[in-house]
């Protein structure tokens, strides 16, 4: 069900709610198929795909994307929309992809990406042209694991992944051409990374590592940096304290510190504010 939260206004659907996205004025709902809402909770489209579910969501400016997974295969499908039209502008369908593959939608929802265990990274668009494609391993680690974010704004990707033997995560920073910018070794693994006013912050198990032209560290004692995310001119760390039962957060928002006593549920950051969920309350932190 979603809620407004004003509680004047509600949704029920049949299955489960697996994410929720709002792009200008309509919200996008996953379920056991997609759902495209009005502000005021009115269904304007319902999307699904024979013998697939739908896995991820991507905005963008002017469409946005699905990801799709065979339901007794690992055939994945990505679908692009116009979010004024709601129709399908792009399909493409992958058959018999590898299960440890990290594949997304990129550039505005023009291009879709691949990247493999072994390294492997190839980047195509929905005629299925491949635009560029090679492999960014160093050595003959055995990986795993492999992720990936991206910086719209400024056409950079962050692909990462973790060796299988001695715990350390390879992390890269790439522009949309494919050309590496920063290289990264980790030996504690990560919990995320993000770019933020052109530097790249990466949340390791104990402190923040901040790289452009000199590398900076941020530790907090006691500590551990859990998510991090930048949008629009602001960025949100989230540090986690465990202390017997208890959870500690501390979250800091454009360098400025909020404490939060209880741990969460979930986080929500949009250009307007961070949202904190926690039982049946939402917490709203200003940026400013």
């Amino acid at each position: 069900m979603i809620i407004s939260v004003d509680g004047n206004l509600k949704r029920e659907f049949p299955f489960y709610i697996l994410k929720m996205e709002k792009l200008n004025d309509r919200i996008i709902v996953l379920t056991d198929r997609v759902y495209v809402l009005d502000e005021s909770l009115n269904i304007l489209g319902e999307f699904s795909k024979e013998k697939m579910f739908p896995e991820e969501i991507y905005t963008f400016k002017t469409n946005f994307g699905i990801k799709w997974r065979g339901r007794k295969s690992i055939d994945i499908a990505f679908s692009k929309y116009n979010i004024e039209t709601l129709k399908e502008v792009g399909y493409l369908e992958l058959k018999n992809t590898k299960t440890s593959v990290f594949a997304s939608m990129f550039f505005n929802g023009e291009r879709i990406i691949l990247f493999e265990n072994n390294g492997n990274v190839v980047v195509f668009n929905f005629d299925g042209k491949i635009i560029w494609n090679k492999n960014i391993r160093i050595n003959e680690s055995i990986l795993f694991h492999p992720m990936g974010l991206f910086y719209e704004e400024k056409n950079l990707m962050i692909l990462y992944w973790r060796e299988s033997i001695g715990g350390k995560t390879l992390l890269y920073l790439l522009n949309y051409d494919g050309d590496i910018i920063v290289k990264e070794e980790i030996r504690n693994g990560i919990n995320g990374a993000f770019l933020y006013q052109g530097d790249l912050y990466v949340l390791t198990k104990d402190a923040v590592l901040v790289r452009n032209h000199k590398s900076i560290q941020k530790v907090i004692p006691f500590y551990t940096p859990i998510y991090g995310k930048s949008m629009k001119g602001n960025a949100v760390v989230v540090w986690k304290m465990d202390v017997d039962v208890y959870k500690y957060l501390l979250i800091d928002i454009n360098n400025k510190k909020r404490f939060f006593m209880e741990g969460m549920d979930g986080i929500k950051m949009t250009e307007d504010g961070v949202y904190i969920f926690k039982d049946s309350y939402i917490y709203i932190l200003n940026p400013k």
